[in-house]
């Protein structure tokens, strides 16, 4: 023991998985490494890997020489990396140190065990820092910390959008896991502790990674979980090219990783000979590829074009994996491909999403078939042309200040108090913004007294019977008079909602809930056509 008591140790430790079965199975590069035994007597059996560091000087420091005739001897860098790895209670543990977690494989430990120690360990109004991945048009990182020990309310969570990462915290034991904890994929602590323990400390990891309150304190960690076992992604690649050629629902379908202005697009496919097309369609891909040797390797390889319809300006490249949206399950779990990445959803969840989507009501408002490649503010007039009860405000009526900056309260304002906005459906960040775009006006019309105000006076000369339905600045709102109905351009209406992407299913019914039990509103879905 050290003189003056034990020290204080960083310790950063990896769960293995079951499959690896020995100490250098766990290596990516094994030829790469010292191995170094352990002392005698200790209560664990393990063994040291070491890399020897490559010493070099920094990128900088040529440009820096550039403005002096000095001396600058012994800028170097050099990055040192260990590896314990040891086996207790059964299972194999890796502690790293320095860069030791780069000499592991990257598909050898156990996914969030540093997660789920935290969270079984942290209560939940003692959180520090929460990492997240967004699902939306793209799947963005986001870092949250808070000045001082917060519940996940206090970091802004969305559990319909938002994959939790990592989070740090204070242990409600701070003598058995410290004074602060972090876990994403590793769990991280500082602790008071002698080597010969390390097995101990392993061992109460492994029943705090095993335990299962968080389920109580954090329901919903387990609902969508990105998934990172490379067996598992290969299962369901597997399953992908299945589906791609077999006649099957749900069938995989194509929609571009970013948002475009469908006026003025079209595709062409790798193996298509630069024929355009107006939309993204898997069956126009499989025509000019060789459907039975489709492998994985060309999926990623092959390409989608979007081009301009007046020339060839090139809008976006992406392979065609990373446009390929499709949902399968396996082994009774329900899981996501989305630009790329796969997501394992929760199996009550997907059901709990079906049966609420089956109960959002069909809006009782008759709109007009959308053209091939028409704007929507196009569509949007051409749907209150003739139709007195109708009130565009899509874009400049609507216009009003508030604290969100300038919101558009819908695009049309019927007779019937029906705010209605409308979408095209491409992909989920696009039916994303809609819906919040509805929520945000819905929150705002009902506690703004100047917006109703000034949405009073601008209709008032074109549509003064609407106008009459709006409550004035100093009259109470009563939601329930109005009705918010979020109107999606789809070529499949039939199918509508339940064959939108998941996480647009997902999000929709949050909305709707929120809407109709938290704000009081109600509300409604409206499937709009495409003319043939």
């Amino acid at each position: 023991m050290a003189r003056g008591g034990t020290k204080t140790q960083h310790l950063t430790l990896f769960l293995l998985r079951e499959e690896i079965a020995t100490f250098e199975a766990a290596l990516e590069k094994p030829d790469e490494v010292d191995a170094v035994d352990l002392i005698d007597g200790l209560p664990f059996t393990g063994r040291i890997y070491v890399k020897r560091p490559a010493v070099h000087p920094p990128g900088w420091l040529e440009f820096v020489r550039s403005g002096t005739d000095g001396e600058l001897a012994g800028l170097v860098n050099a990055g040192t990396a260990a590896l314990l790895v040891v086996r207790v209670a059964g299972r194999l543990f890796a502690f790293t140190f320095g860069y030791g977690r780069f000499l592991l494989r990257t598909d050898c430990w156990v996914r969030d065990f540093g997660l789920k120690v935290v969270l079984n360990t942290v209560a939940p109004d003692r959180l520090r820092s929460i990492e997240l991945r967004v699902v939306e048009e793209m799947v963005i990182s986001r870092r949250t910390d808070a000045s001082r020990a917060s519940s996940p309310s206090s970091f802004g969570l969305d559990p319909g959008r938002d994959i939790l990462r990592g989070v740090a915290g204070q242990p409600t034991e701070t003598t058995i896991y410290g004074k602060q904890i972090f876990g994403s994929d590793a769990v991280a602590a500082n602790l008071k502790v002698e080597f010969q323990a390390l097995g101990d400390t392993a061992t109460r990891f492994l029943a705090a990674y095993n335990d299962t309150v968080y389920r109580a304190r954090f329901a919903w960690v387990d609902q969508v979980k990105i998934v990172k076992r490379r067996d598992l992604i290969e299962a369901l690649e597997s399953a992908l090219l299945a589906a791609l050629t077999e006649d099957t629902e749900p069938r995989p379908y194509l929609a571009p990783p970013e948002m475009l202005a469908w006026s003025n697009v079209e595709f062409t496919y790798t193996g298509g000979r630069g024929a355009r097309h107006p939309d993204l369609d898997l069956d126009d891909y499989l025509e000019n590829v060789d459907a039975d040797a489709i492998d994985i390797e060309r999926l990623r390889q092959h390409q989608v074009r979007a081009l301009a319809i007046d020339g060839d300006i090139e809008l976006g490249r992406w392979t065609v994996y990373s446009c390929v949206v499709f949902e399968t399950r396996h082994d009774e779990t329900a899981y996501v491909l989305s630009e790329g990445q796969w997501f394992e959803i929760a199996s009550s969840l997907v059901d709990e999403v079906r049966e609420g989507l089956d109960r959002i009501p069909a809006a009782a408002l008759t709109m007009p078939a959308a053209r091939a490649r028409e704007w929507e503010a196009d569509y949007n007039a051409r749907a209150v042309a003739g139709e007195p009860g109708r009130a565009l405000l899509d874009r400049q009526l609507s216009r009003v200040a508030s604290e969100h900056g300038l919101i558009e309260i819908c695009d049309i304002l019927t007779e019937d108090a029906q705010f209605v906005h409308i979408k095209r459906k491409t992909q989920s960040a696009t039916l994303s913004h809609l819906f919040s775009q509805g929520r945000i006006s819905a929150e705002v019309f009902r506690r703004d007294p100047d917006v109703r105000d000034r949405l009073r006076a601008t209709l008032a000369p074109t549509h003064p019977g609407i106008a009459a339905r709006i409550p004035d600045g100093g009259s109470r709102v009563n939601a329930q008079e109005f009705e918010v109905v979020y109107g999606v351009i789809t070529t499949s209406p039939a199918g509508f909602p339940q064959n939108l992407p998941f996480f647009s299913r997902l999000n929709l019914w949050r909305t709707y809930e929120y809407l109709t039990e938290t704000l009081d509103y109600r509300a409604a879905i409206l499937a709009i056509g495409i003319e043939p």
